[in-house]
Order: structure tokens, then C-alpha cells, then sequence
């Protein structure tokens, strides 16, 4: 999940809604004070003013993620140079918000992904987060799910 912009109550249904994920992880923009939400990793955006991390590289089931808001990426060629910081940090998966769009994409064999925004879309869909079901030899499944 990303961007919810102080909008916590869309952060607890998720999160209430998905109890059973091993992770849960937001990526910038919680607006709120970061103690309040048990269990939850949360990664520094541009309007966050609490002693968070500015990116996180973890593995999980085999699987290498990059995690980041984007903030400083932001702009033209967004999505190369996010896929170059997941290769420099060895990772397969990139997961990344800011834009306040959903996304699904692969460069250079990285695969990018923002689940847009728990607040406002920009593009006008829905507000929602995806799920990562991982399965055994690095499979895995990208869900997007909608509030």
C-alpha cells in the first residue's frame, strides 16, 4: 500500500482486511504517526516528517524487493532508473509509490510495481493495494485489490 496521506482508517482496513500476510508494507506518504500501525514497514516519502527509512531491500521467499516512495526519482525516465537501483541492489521486484497510480511493468527483466494510492488516484481509478502471493521457485502472483 502507499499514499494515504493521513487517511488511517484506509490503512487499518487493509490491514485488518489482509491479516493473515506474513509482510505488509507501506510505501510512503502515511502522513500519521508511524507507531500507531502495528506490524506494518513503513518506507519515508516526501511528506513524511518521522525517522523512517528512505528505501529497504528484503528477500522474501527467494525473491529480492526493492522497496522506495520515489519521490526522488520522480520525473522523466521514472521507471529506468528505478529498475537500475533494484539491479545495483542485486533485487528482482521494485515496489514503489509517489505517482498516485497503479502500475505493472517490466524493465530489463525488473518488474516495477506501485499500488497506487490508499487516498486519490490521479488517473481516476479507484483507490486500492495489491497482494504478492508467493509460491515455491520464486513464483509468485501480483493482486490488485480495491477499497
Amino acid at each position: 500500500m502507499s499514499d494515504s496521506h493521513g487517511y488511517s482508517g484506509n490503512v487499518y482496513f487493509v490491514m485488518q482486511k489482509e491479516n493473515d500476510a506474513h509482510y505488509m508494507f507501506h510505501l510512503g506518504d502515511v502522513c500519521d504517526w508511524p507507531d500507531i500501525f502495528d506490524g506494518l514497514v513503513i518506507i519515508k516519502g516526501n511528506n513524511d516528517y518521522f525517522d523512517l527509512p528512505d528505501k529497504l531491500v528484503t528477500e522474501i521467499g527467494g525473491l529480492r524487493f526493492f522497496l522506495i516512495h520515489s519521490h526522488r526519482q520522480s520525473g522523466f525516465n521514472l521507471k529506468n532508473r528505478l529498475a537500475n537501483l533494484a539491479k545495483e541492489n542485486g533485487c528482482d521486484i521494485v515496489l514503489y509509490g509517489h505517482t498516485h497510480m497503479y502500475n505493472d511493468d517490466y524493465i530489463d527483466g525488473i518488474r516495477l510495481l506501485n499500488p497506487g494510492s490508499l487516498y486519490y488516484n490521479r488517473d481516476g481509478s479507484n483507490i486500492g493495494y495489491i497482494i504478492i502471493k508467493i509460491y515455491e521457485n520464486r513464483e509468485y502472483e501480483v493482486i490488485r485489490k480495491f477499497l
